[in-house]
């Protein structure tokens, strides 16, 4: 039965199956329960009566080091070892405590662990099956890339192609159509503009970026822009049988870059992670990705996605407003 009484906090046991491997930020959270006290209780299931923390581990860990001798706790009967890891990641899904490399591995735990699916490993953890099977992809990356994960050098989405690639997994009309048809192309903006107008279906595109039909019809009409800006020399030189002279196709598009001084004083600074929001919603929205799917990518529903543009003055994407 259930309970929620005090507890010794020599009594509770990490559990060494949690999935979060590095307890951060527990010096603000334990000047936040010395203030208030603890308003979240821990989690603790009965294991032949050793008390093993389900949910909490940051919480007992700044208990202790405020030198507390109980904590309030909810003490669950035995469990399951597949219901334990599900509650763990559940309740870090919740509080967004989890870092993406964490809930991969804690994803893989539960499928080798107990041979399910990704979508059953969804259906328990209460994610989709796309969004389980993109952390998955996580766990084929280098040590070296997780941890560039861990600290934002990496993108997520771009970090799930390397690992899809690294397990082969890459779809083959990805891997051998249309490579260099991708986002970094200079006509990139204009044909996914088009793709986008005309409606097309995202399962035409190529890089996810733009169909066939539209490639074709920009590039068309920038190889007859450039020709008529050549002018009448080059074309009476085409007339009279000369080749013409070659046109340098224009540069491609440089990245933005941070500005090199001091930060505008009545700008916000965006810190790393709304920064990654931002590319991530922004390139999805080009793209012509369903909110549902936005929400999903992202694990921000569209009140908070409008609050944190909101909050740093950025315009809203179509699909937000």
């Amino acid at each position: 039965m259930t309970e929620l009484r005090d507890v010794l906090v020599e009594d509770l046991v990490a559990d060494p199956d949690n999935p979060r491997t590095e307890l951060k930020d527990l010096d603000d959270l334990a000047a936040s329960m010395r203030e208030v006290g603890l308003l979240q209780p821990v989690v603790a299931r009965d294991a032949g009566g050793q008390l093993v923390v389900v949910a909490g581990h940051r919480r007992l860990a700044a208990a202790r080091s405020l030198g507390w001798a109980t904590v309030p706790c909810i003490v669950r009967p035995a469990m399951r070892p597949d219901e334990v890891l599900v509650a763990m990641l559940v309740e870090n899904n919740q509080r967004a405590d989890l870092d993406p490399i964490e809930e991969a591995r804690a994803f893989q735990k539960l499928k080798s662990d107990h041979g399910w699916t990704d979508a059953q490993v969804g259906q328990h953890v209460g994610r989709s099956q796309p969004a389980v099977s993109a952390r998955l992809a996580l766990t084929y990356l280098t040590a070296g890339q997780q941890e560039d994960v861990r600290t934002g050098a990496l993108l997520v989405r771009d970090a799930v192609v390397k690992g899809r690639a690294a397990a082969g997994r890459t779809r083959r009309s990805d891997a051998l159509t249309g490579w260099h048809f991708g986002r970094d192309h200079h006509l990139a903006s204009r044909a996914r503009a088009a793709c986008l107008e005309l409606k097309h279906p995202r399962s035409r595109q190529l890089a996810a970026t733009a169909c066939g039909e539209c490639w074709e019809a920009v590039i068309r009409d920038d190889e007859r822009s450039r020709a008529r800006r050549a002018g009448p020399r080059e074309a009476a030189a085409a007339h009279a049988g000369a080749a013409p002279a070659p046109v340098a196709a224009p540069a491609r598009r440089p990245r933005p870059t941070a500005p090199a001084g001091p930060p505008d004083a009545g700008s916000p600074i965006v810190p790393l992670s709304a920064r990654r929001v931002f590319d991530d919603v922004e390139w999805m929205a080009a793209a012509g990705t369903a909110l549902a799917e936005i929400v999903s990518a992202t694990e921000m529903p569209p009140p908070r996605l409008r609050e944190l543009y909101a909050r740093y003055s950025r315009a809203l994407p179509a699909v937000l407003l």
